[in-house]
């Protein structure tokens, strides 16, 4: 049956995204956080699949009936919650690995913050990943607009603070150098 395409709809795209993710969800109780990744993976494929002939027949220099319908209200809002959770699953997931690409972790609460701006999780992890990428101004901000209202929350705050505070005692320290250094070597002029 070489070259016959099976056309799923969209609504099929997103239930198969939905089981994903709850196949993501119970390989993450487990502890199992590959798996886990996998399963957020998958559904995320499918969600980006969501619309894909209307894409292709767009390109297309005659016009295509399409197959797939509008989708509905509930189907809309079905779709936004996988793609939300999926993401802020997956930065979740990439927290607990021991080599941590915290780049990937700040990708993936962008795209949850895109659709949920105010989500605490995604701005949470979000602080972390800021944090441990060095950027302790912007972590803290995030951080702050959380109330610091948890102990995870609390601990980066302070671990924020105290980073800042370094990181002045260290320019202050390479200020002084620099301006001392300048002050105490006479200049020399050049002979003509």
């Amino acid at each position: 049956m070489q070259g016959a395409s099976v056309k799923i709809s969209d609504e099929e795209k997103i239930r198969t995204a939905a089981t994903f993710k709850a196949d993501g969800n119970a390989f993450y109780k487990e502890k199992d956080i590959r798996k886990a990744i996998g399963k957020y993976h998958r559904a995320i494929l499918q969600l980006k699949a969501v619309g894909s002939e209307k894409k292709c027949a767009a390109l297309m220099p005659v016009p295509v009936a399409l197959s797939s319908q509008e989708l509905s209200d509930d189907m809309k809002d079905l779709f936004t919650s996988l793609r939300v959770d999926c993401y802020n699953n997956l930065a979740a997931c990439l927290l607990h690995q021991e080599a941590t690409n915290y780049r990937k972790v700040l990708e993936y609460c962008d795209q949850v913050l895109e659709d949920q701006p105010s989500n605490s999780k995604a701005r949470h992890r979000k602080g972390v990943a800021l944090y441990h990428l060095k950027q302790y101004d912007e972590a803290q901000a995030i951080l702050l607009s959380l109330n610091g209202t948890d102990a995870a929350t609390k601990k980066y705050l302070a671990l924020c603070k105290q980073a800042i505070r370094e990181e002045d005692k260290q320019l202050q320290k390479t200020y002084r150098a620099m301006f001392s250094s300048n002050s105490t070597q006479p200049t020399q002029m050049e002979e003509t």
